[in-house]
């Protein structure tokens, strides 16, 4: 799957949030929006402008609930960033107008952005979108109090709620060196709040007929073609290879003891039996030889196949993640974590299609997270059928702000590496045969009846050639999914 083909969701919103930073320790200096040409700056101030343009201001007031703001400071003593202001912005509505600017603001959100730092120490800045406890009934954004760092923080997938597009986590990170800024010389940054989190949809093939007796039909049509390429592609099919398998192995168990005339009698009756040909009408007698099997086979498929109704009746999603696979947590470098922690949440099935959100991976060449173990699907919390995920093609995104539509075609692999044996009873193999003395050449001195009579007597299959039980491999059928990245 080539990432090329994976659609960037939607706009991220940029900002213009201008404050000063004094780097007088306990001068704290009022918050200002952008320097204007006569503006006085205190001398060891210098101001840091996060500016942009004004794109997707409708879509901001929307889609951003909250909004926290984090400034992590390193002194120099061992390397590390560790945690000095964390402040959420108040007045983060419906009603606030974007970007933010000096007339924009209210006096509270202006009052949130006031700062003093240090000219001697570096800095890196966080805003984070959407993390604020009262949106999720739970503290989703972790390890953020004063004794943490920049690498503890981490923020994770909500476990009560789900996203939806009033309240998807957006991102900023950005650095700041105290000692290269004075007065005369603002730092000026762009912030970019960017979607952190990935949408993912994935449908019934619309090839699948919705209606139950077109379903029916189109059930029956698949099993019909599975068991045709089974039997009819000689000679890869499976049956096909089982009975020659079985041919084969009967004729390792012909012998004559002492009695070396009847070679090649021998020799001719282990050509026939190995004849594409007689296989082949072996084959098509199949269910008069072992009452059943054919039906038995069908019948499997058929009840497989069935979890396409299931598919249609179902109204809940669940996801199950293999061991550490999870995405379920990001840090501040915007890296994904996983863990063994269990996805909770029952995703909505309408219309066939489901819709669940979660942090992409981190390297589509050594991708660990997103690996699905399996959806399973219930009916008012009744577990009707799971889907393997093995083969599941989402694992390879990478990072956030991506649509994903994947189709789903529940029984468009069917896999028959499994066998089961099956003995056909009381086989007459003679009457399978042409048992003649002009087909088998019975010279002068010869009988077929000799013939016959060593070869039930010296031989090791079980049963006599009137009178056998014969036994041969039949294939396991199993029905897998194919996913299918929707371009």
């Amino acid at each position: 799957m080539k990432q090329s083909i994976i659609p960037v969701w939607g706009k991220a919103f940029l900002l213009a949030l201008p404050f000063m930073v004094s780097c007088q320790k306990d001068a704290e200096q009022d918050f200002t929006a952008g320097r204007a040409e006569n503006e006085t700056v205190a001398e060891g101030s210098f101001i840091v402008d996060y500016t942009s343009g004004a794109e997707s201001r409708a879509e901001a007031s929307v889609r951003i609930r909250s909004l926290d703001y984090l400034v992590y400071e390193n002194s120099g003593a061992n390397g590390a960033y560790v945690m000095k202001k964390h402040r959420s912005i108040p007045d983060i509505n419906t009603e606030t107008v974007w970007p933010l600017t000096r007339n924009t603001m209210t006096w509270a959100q202006r009052e949130a952005l006031k700062d003093t730092l240090n000219t001697s120490c570096d800095y890196k800045v966080v805003f984070v979108a959407n993390a604020d406890t009262d949106i999720w009934d739970e503290e989703v954004l972790k390890n953020v109090g004063t004794e943490n760092t920049f690498e503890d923080a981490r923020l994770f997938l909500p476990s009560i709620k789900t996203f939806d597009d009033t309240n998807m986590y957006y991102m900023w990170t950005g650095e700041l060196s105290g000692a290269s800024y004075s007065k005369n010389n603002p730092a000026s940054m762009q912030i970019l709040l960017e979607r952190m989190i990935n949408r993912v949809e994935v449908k019934l093939d619309e090839s699948i007929p919705y209606t139950e007796d077109e379903l029916n039909t189109y059930i029956s049509a698949e099993i019909d073609r599975y068991y045709e390429e089974l039997i009819s592609s000689y000679p890869e099919g499976k049956i096909y290879t089982y009975i020659r398998e079985c041919m084969e192995s009967l004729s390792e168990k012909f012998g004559l003891g002492a009695w070396i005339i009847y070679d090649d009698q021998k020799n001719i009756l282990i050509s026939d039996i190995q004849q594409p040909a007689f296989i082949s009408k072996f084959i098509s007698d199949l269910d008069g030889l072992c009452p059943g099997v054919t039906t038995d086979f069908k019948n499997l498929l058929n009840s497989s196949a069935k979890l396409l109704t299931y598919w249609l009746s179902a109204n809940q999603v669940k996801i199950v993640y293999q061991e550490n696979s999870h995405a379920d947590g990001l840090d501040f470098n915007k890296k994904t974590v996983g863990s063994q922690n269990a996805d909770s949440h029952f995703y909505a099935l309408n219309n066939n299609l489901f819709t669940y959100y979660t942090f992409g991976n981190n390297d589509a060449q050594s991708n660990t997270l997103n690996h699905v173990e399996r959806f399973e699907f219930y009916k008012d919390n009744n577990l009707l059928f799971s889907l393997s995920g093995i083969a599941f093609n989402f694992d390879e995104i990478v990072g956030g702000n991506h649509l994903v539509k994947i189709v789903c075609n529940p029984i468009g692999l069917f896999e028959d590496n499994a066998k089961e044996e099956k003995v056909i009873s009381n086989l007459n193999l003679k009457s399978r045969l042409e048992w003649t003395d002009n087909h088998f050449d019975i010279g002068i001195g010869k009988s077929l009846s000799t013939f016959e009579k060593r070869l039930n007597e010296n031989s090791s299959y079980n049963g006599t050639l009137d009178n056998m039980n014969l036994s041969f491999n039949y294939p396991l059928v199993t029905f897998s999914p194919i996913w299918t990245l929707q371009k």
